[in-house]
């Protein structure tokens, strides 16, 4: 799922340097499916780090993870290009620490909703108990 839209990338960039990056015809504006299959990789990769963790997709998106997608997405339409900005590779990295962090439960997201942890839903303890052995007077006359 897309967790950030083609205006989330016009608010956050340039509107110069979305077209450099996503205008593949050369028409002066970015084209409408390669923000869409940046947007929807972006939104595959922070699936990726919330699963077993969240229910998917997330619904409401929160804010931060609107942010992550964006610079996700920026990230993968640069990774084309031979002059990637350092700043772009920056958010880039911060967005993955902090999904790498949500993984692993040190940032919450507080309004999304939690999913039974993965390898907690497939692994059921189930138990038997044997019948007593020793029931009631059983030792009755053994110690004395």
């Amino acid at each position: 799922m897309a967790y950030a839209t083609l205006a989330d990338l016009e608010r956050r960039l340039r509107s110069t340097e979305l077209v450099q990056i996503a205008d593949l015809d050369e028409d002066g504006v970015a084209d409408a499916d390669v923000v869409a299959d940046a947007l929807a990789d972006a939104g595959n990769e922070i699936d990726a780090y919330l699963s077993g963790r969240y229910d998917l997709p997330l619904n409401p998106v929160p804010d931060l993870v609107t942010l992550w997608a964006v610079f996700i997405a920026r990230y993968r339409l640069w990774s084309a290009k031979d002059d990637m900005p350092d700043l772009v590779r920056t958010n880039y990295q911060d967005a993955i620490r902090q999904l790498t962090m949500v993984q692993r439960g040190d940032i919450i997201l507080e309004s999304a909703a939690k999913a039974e942890p993965a390898e907690r839903a497939s692994q059921a303890v189930r138990g038997t108990t044997a019948a007593k052995v020793f029931a009631g007077g059983g030792l009755k006359g053994f110690l004395s």
